[in-house]
């Protein structure tokens, strides 16, 4: 089943132009996966300073987009993607918290 969940996420992130990452080794039962954008891959999801959940980029020298992501449960993943449109502001590039 798991498999098969993870193929359904990739798929309804690929229709909103995202590709599902998933973090290679962890030991931890929390999140393994993030999104990126497929027009930008310097991007990753992340939370802000303010607890929002933003696509973030870092800076030259900075953190790697691996330090920068935020790694969610792939429940979690398939959560944020049903509501991304509601949770994306105007310019496409913020992703809002759920309580905007």
């Amino acid at each position: 089943m798991h498999k098969s969940q993870e193929k359904r996420v990739r798929w309804i992130a690929a229709r909103r132009g995202l590709k599902l990452i998933k973090k290679p080794y962890t030991l931890a039962a929390g999140g393994r996966y993030s999104l990126l954008p497929i027009w930008d891959a310097k991007q990753v999801l992340g939370v802000t300073q303010g607890g929002k959940l933003a696509l973030v980029a870092g800076n030259k020298g900075a953190l790697t987009r691996g330090d920068l992501a935020t790694w969610l449960p792939l429940s979690a993943v398939e959560i944020v993607l049903r509501h991304w449109d509601r949770w994306v502001s105007r310019d496409a590039n913020k992703l809002l918290s759920p309580s905007q």
